[in-house]
């Protein structure tokens, strides 16, 4: 053994070295943990190597006449051993080789999907992941190539046999038996390993082939029907750009896929009238976001039909004119904060960062309209664990929790993925709970949108004066739904509606002969002769058809949603289209509001597009900033 280990002494040293610094020395792959893969191949052909020059050893011993019986015995015997050894070896392999393959797939996938890099970048990481895939599958096939012809120029039993009866020595029974043994032991071994390579290729070939066979399947679903495909759209970029130059390139109905989901997104009025109103029995759901156990998931928002239609019908009284009548002193009240605090600022011409002061703003407004409580986020932003934690809850950039929802909403099916952070989520539960169990506690009942929701949950039953459940058409509410659709409200109605005031006050800085007209307006609307002051009340707010067109205009120039979609839950045809169950239809707002053929020259800001005088000149279902008219969610 140490005289066929002795002359490959050297190339061992060298693959050890290629093992301990290939993650080092290979300066085309990011990814560490495939040079170490890359070199255990390169291990595995030097082991087979060292097993063919032990055999060629073990043949010349044969044919040595002065070699006793007892040293032929333990070559042979150790010659079996390693090839034992080997075949173990051979056992891992396969294993081996598709962890390899599996995980250089899913890391350049994450590099290509998650991370938002240029377009060059992106493309240098697809050639980057094709370069690896292509150097494993070299290695590996190489190894099995090598270990094939090796195996192929060993001696058969027969062959060894002869080379005994030529030796010219006579042996007992006993003697030839116990080399014929050996020998078809050794030959036994060789076979079998012979057999383990070409079970590692067809290990390694069928799951490859399977593989591809799949995505060509999942992946061509939309050229079969001769939808335009989009790919490059789909990497990672914000909705409202990857969607505006997706649909600008393919037209108004586009594929794309999210891992092996089909997705249709469109921009053709027809369809969308058809999978939000005739068809909506079809569509009913969004795409599932969170988690059952999840509060958000029994808002109003986010949750699902046929809990979404009770949700609905329970809160539609919520936002009667009524009730945003009384709404109105608080916005004033707050408002008054907010100049009081921006005042001064401007007044000594200091940089403002208005994200900041309309997030505290309008949580302000909406705790004390959903809540009934002040958070004074507008003097307290940093001291507030309320508004941080509904802050950082939205307003964060697409992470790898995202990215598994999207992409790879199966893995749900064997581990909880939430889709918000749960320790901000339990603050912002823990605060409504709270809130709810003071005012049933002091037997108190406070006009705003979350007492609308106790009022027709379990919750009025546990007052010492129940209050009076006027809808008794659905189940009461559950306190988990009141408190999820308390969160949804704090959440999803501050969020928008700080996107949409930074917008606004970034059209009045880039026109200010808008901000001069819209001044006019309100000063003309709003005085009153009796107090010599402004006064606003809901039915002035209707008479200032300017200020109505211009926030219309913000809103389809820089809407705060990007995208609305529908989950289809049933295989149908959709206008020739065939949509199998789970398809997700994506209606892309900026690009249907930046459609040449729906408003002409989308790019530039024109208000007039929505004076009353204009506004039969848009089409319906063309501009829809929140989902489509009529609708909660």
């Amino acid at each position: 053994i140490n005289n066929v280990v002795y002359p490959i002494g050297d190339d061992f040293c060298s693959v050890t070295l290629v093992f301990l610094l290939s993650p080092l020395t290979n300066p085309l792959f990011k990814t560490t943990m495939f040079g170490w893969l890359t070199a255990v191949s390169v291990l595995l052909i030097q082991v087979s190597y060292a097993v063919h020059l032990l055999d060629r050893d073990v043949i010349k011993t044969l044919g040595n006449l002065q070699l006793p019986v007892d040293i032929l015995y333990q070559r042979m015997h150790k010659a079996v051993k390693l090839n034992e050894s080997l075949n173990r070896v051979f056992g891992v392999f396969p294993f081996l080789m598709f962890s390899e393959l599996f995980l250089t797939t899913c890391l350049r996938l994450t590099h290509i999907t998650v991370y938002k890099d240029a377009i060059k970048t992106q493309l240098y990481n697809v050639v980057q992941g094709l370069s690896e895939f292509i150097q494993i599958l070299f290695m590996d096939f190489l190894y099995v190539f090598v270990v094939d012809y090796w195996q192929s120029c060993r001696p058969t039993v027969n062959d060894m046999l002869y080379r005994l009866s030529q030796t010219g020595r006579r042996f007992s029974a006993r003697d030839a038996r116990t080399h014929h043994l050996l020998a078809e032991q050794l030959v036994y071994g060789y076979c079998d390993c012979k057999y383990r390579a070409f079970v590692a290729v067809v290990f390694i070939l069928s799951p490859i082939v399977l593989t591809i066979v799949l995505l060509w399947q999942k992946w061509t679903f939309w050229k079969r029907q001769g939808i335009p495909t989009d790919w490059s759209a789909r990497s990672g970029r914000p909705f409202h750009i990857a969607d505006n130059e997706c649909h600008k390139k393919h037209g108004k109905v586009v594929g794309f896929y999210e891992g092996l989901r089909p997705c249709l997104s469109i921009t053709d009025p027809e369809l969308i009238r058809k999978v939000l109103v005739t068809n909506f029995h079809h569509f009913p759901n969004h795409r599932e976001l969170t988690l059952d156990s999840e509060p958000m998931s029994k808002g109003l928002f986010l949750s699902r039909y046929p809990l979404w239609k009770r949700m609905r019908a329970l809160h539609a009284t919520s936002f009667t004119t009524g009730r945003i009548k009384a709404m109105l002193p608080i916005m004033s009240d707050t408002f008054e904060r907010l100049a009081t605090l921006l005042d001064p600022k401007a007044r000594d011409s200091q940089v403002v960062d208005f994200r900041t002061v309309y997030d505290s703003f309008t949580f302000d407004v909406i705790t004390r309209a959903v809540a009934g409580a002040d958070a004074n986020a507008l003097d307290h932003p940093d001291d507030n664990p309320l508004f941080t934690s509904v802050i950082t809850m939205f307003q964060n950039d697409q992470g790898v929790r995202d990215w598994l929802v999207f992409y790879m909403p199966f893995l749900r099916r064997f581990v909880d993925i939430p889709f918000f952070d749960p320790k901000k989520m339990q603050v912002i539960s823990d605060t409504v709970d709270h809130v709810i169990s003071e005012r049933v506690a002091n037997d108190a009942q406070v006009p705003d949108f979350l007492q609308h929701s106790v009022n027709a949950s379990v919750w009025a039953d546990t007052y010492p004066t129940p209050p009076v459940n006027v809808n008794k058409a659905f189940d009461k509410l559950t306190k988990d739904e009141v408190i999820g659709q308390a969160i949804n409200m704090l959440g999803a109605g501050h969020e928008t509606t700080a996107s949409q005031l930074c917008l606004i006050t970034r059209i009045l800085a880039l026109k200010p002969w808008y901000q001069t007209k819209l001044v006019h307006e309100i000063h003309n609307t709003l005085y009153t002769k009796d107090t010599n002051e402004l006064s606003m009340d809901y039915e002035k707010l209707q008479k200032m058809p300017l200020l109505d067109a211009f926030i219309k205009e913000v809103m389809r120039l820089n809407c705060s949603v990007s995208r609305v979609d529908r989950m289809l839950t049933k295989d149908m045809y959709l206008e020739g289209i065939y949509l199998p169950k789970g398809t997700s239809i994506v209606i892309p707002i900026w690009a249907l509001h930046l459609d040449p053929d729906h408003f002409a020259d989308p790019d530039e800001f024109k208000p007039e597009r929505f004076l009353q005088e204009n506004l039969d000149d848009i089409k319906p279902y063309t501009y829809l900033p929140f989902s489509w008219p009529g609708a909660l969610t």
